[in-house]
């Protein structure tokens, strides 16, 4: 069996390749990782035929590319390159690949069939035994401040993401910093009519709210930040643009600044913000899906979602995905105070809705559910 290694700032896009590489006979993806550095952690620690690596990403711009620190530790390992259309021409100039194979930008794209198959051809062209050295070597290497623990037990390198286990299973075992209340986060999304009703929403959550509270609303670049200050002035805790990296703390909501992307990961038992300019999914860029989507690979066991007004679908499928692997409690904003009965009424329809309330209803709703 051949094990692959995937390296993607997307939490969608690392699900699509994690799957894809699951089909192909002989090999299978036990590990992900979001940017070069938390990759490094896990080939210090297990031995991979082949790398999986968005060579073009906005994580490791800044800093050091997998190239790079493969390099400085005396790994070698086949990367195959991985890139979206509009970077082809740059990811071919980048010198360490051994082959790009081009990303499709939407999932429900025709691309999607086009890349896997290109994908797979890649694979069985350069996947190999590596010529690295061994896990067990790499591990006498690693300190043992590398390495932390999965609630089941199981020894995980820091910094990469904790893989999801069974739902009681994980609720059961959970000792993060959180574990004491009912719901570690609240993950609200919103659309048109949104910023009024944050308006009302953000001011009524209680002073010291015990968890962090993560939003993305759909906005252009340039309006969430002024629009989060606003509301600042009028609430018991703070808001805030979410920073690349930063840790989510509790009494505090942030929320995805307009035009990018906003993940949640994991990094030694601390929650942080991922924020990237990614292309858009199902032309929406921020998306809720895309959120929703990221949490499924976070060791918090227990979560509380709110989806407001707003027209469309959005966080319908990322909260039907994120179900089969947490616990869930949803909140849906009812129709007489709806600018647009859209997001919240596909949440409705699918099954999702756990309790709906008026706009200003909902953060008693969530304070309750909290026990605050």
């Amino acid at each position: 069996m051949n094990d692959i290694l995937v390296v993607d700032d997307s939490a969608l896009m690392r699900r699509l390749i994690c799957d894809i590489i699951g089909s192909v006979q002989g090999f299978r993806a036990p590990d992900s990782a979001f940017d070069a550095k938390s990759a490094m952690t896990h080939i210090r620690s297990h031995s991979y035929s082949c790398i999986c690596y968005n060579v073009c990403m906005a994580a490791d711009r800044v800093g050091k590319d997998i190239f790079t620190l493969m390099r400085e530790e005396g790994v070698r390992i086949p990367v195959i390159g991985m890139c979206y259309p509009t970077e082809l021409e740059k990811a071919r100039s980048v010198r360490g690949p051994v082959t790009v194979v081009v990303h499709p930008y939407r999932m429900s794209s025709n691309d999607t069939d086009a890349f896997a198959k290109d994908l797979a051809d890649a694979l069985m062209k350069y996947a190999s035994a590596p010529a690295a050295e061994s896990a067990s070597e790499r591990g006498e290497r690693a300190s043992k401040e590398n390495l932390s623990y999965h609630p089941r037990g199981i020894v995980v390198p820091s910094g990469g993401q904790i893989p999801v286990s069974k739902r009681g299973e994980i609720r059961n075992n959970y000792r993060g910093r959180f574990a004491k209340y009912p719901f570690q986060l609240v993950a609200i999304a919103s659309s048109t009519g949104g910023p009024q009703a944050l308006h009302n929403l953000i001011p009524m959550i209680p002073k010291g709210f015990p968890v962090p509270i993560v939003i993305v609303q759909h906005m252009p670049k340039g309006f969430t930040d002024s629009l989060a200050k606003r509301i600042t002035d009028y609430s018991q805790i703070l808001m805030k643009e979410a920073e690349d990296g930063e840790e989510l703390k509790a009494a505090t909501a942030y929320i995805a600044p307009g035009g990018r992307h906003f993940e949640v990961y994991e990094e030694a038992g601390i929650l942080r913000a991922r924020v990237y300019d990614g292309p858009p999914v199902n032309n929406l860029r921020p998306c809720a899906d895309v959120m929703y989507e990221s949490l499924k690979y976070i060791s918090v066991p227990d979560i509380l979602c709110a989806v407001l007004t707003g027209m469309g679908a959005d966080g319908t499928e990322g909260i039907k995905s994120l179900r089969k692997e947490k616990h869930l409690y949803v909140i849906t904003q009812d129709q007489s105070t709806c600018v647009v009965y859209g997001m919240p009424k596909a949440a409705y329809t699918a099954g999702l809705s756990d309790e709906q309330q008026p706009i200003g209803s909902i953060a008693n709703s969530i304070a309750r559910k909290l026990g605050v």
